[in-house]
């Protein structure tokens, strides 16, 4: 579902491309779109219908232009994966548990968050946290020391919270697999995310940022015949704290809890397992 969702986008962006090269270079669809850029609301029937019809040819003119398209390399990657995967012998079932498709209670939440230097999560209910810092070259491309994006250098904290997300699903994926914590045979992880494009991403993948994109390949690559579903949850920063006191642990005190691989951040916050 995430991969066919790029490749609609890749397309998309190719047929984009064909709108354009008409739009500069062919006087019939000039003439075509000038019919339905009229916004005037009393037009008859018999005017509506030309509209419709000019609004058919047009769409087929640029489906069918006679030129051939550059493939981009995103797109190149995209139909690369699927003349691998779409083989009998590739070994992927192309299925999917009904479970993992209907809104079910979910057996596990996690929660992360990330900062422009690092990145942190927990789970209460799997009994995990865990902390990591960027390497300096990911910290270097971050608004801490670019300013925009002109460059198309900038990793925006879009993707490093989707970061987060994938480290999560990994570390419940591990302890789902190497421990026994359910006897649900198709567990669900519920995702509880602060940043909305984390949360929008895990559930319906990222389609316009080129990091995004890549980072939810690499997703979907871990979802493919796992026995592990995810859902996702939107949380107020605020209510998300302990995930953010985790992603920027530098000089806080850290304590262990009765042999828990849980932690107490400040004295006047804790988690109990």
């Amino acid at each position: 579902m995430f991969l066919v969702s790029h490749l609609y986008r890749s397309i998309a962006h190719a047929l984009a491309q064909n709108k354009h090269i008409l739009e500069k270079s062919s006087h019939e669809f000039q003439e075509l779109t000038k019919v339905f850029k009229d916004k005037n609301p009393k037009l008859t029937d018999e005017e509506h219908k030309i509209i419709r019809f000019a609004l058919k040819k047009a769409a087929r003119m640029v489906h069918h232009i006679p030129m051939e398209y550059n493939i981009v390399p995103s797109m190149r990657e995209e139909i690369n994966f699927f003349a691998e995967y779409l083989k009998p012998e590739s070994g992927v079932t192309w299925e999917t548990p009904i479970a993992f498709l209907i809104e079910r209670t979910p057996f596990a939440s996690s929660y992360g968050d990330a900062c422009l230097d690092a990145a942190g999560g927990y789970s209460i209910d799997l009994k995990f946290w865990w902390h990591v810092k960027f390497p300096a070259e990911v910290v270097l491309r971050t608004l801490k020391h670019l300013s925009d994006n002109k460059d198309g250098n900038l990793i925006s904290i879009n993707v490093l919270e989707f970061v987060v997300v994938i480290i999560d699903y990994c570390a419940a994926l591990t302890i789902v697999m190497t421990e026994n914590v359910t006897d649900d045979p198709h567990p669900v992880l519920l995702n509880v995310a602060d940043n909305t494009s984390a949360h929008s991403w895990t559930m319906h993948t990222c389609k316009s940022s080129r990091l995004g994109r890549l980072l939810a390949r690499f997703f979907c690559y871990l979802l493919m015949d796992s026995p592990l579903g995810i859902n996702s949850k939107w949380i107020d920063t605020h209510d998300n704290f302990i995930a953010d006191e985790i992603s920027r642990l530098k000089n806080h005190k850290l304590l262990l809890l009765d042999n828990s691989p849980l932690i107490i951040l400040h004295s006047n916050r804790s988690i109990h397992s």
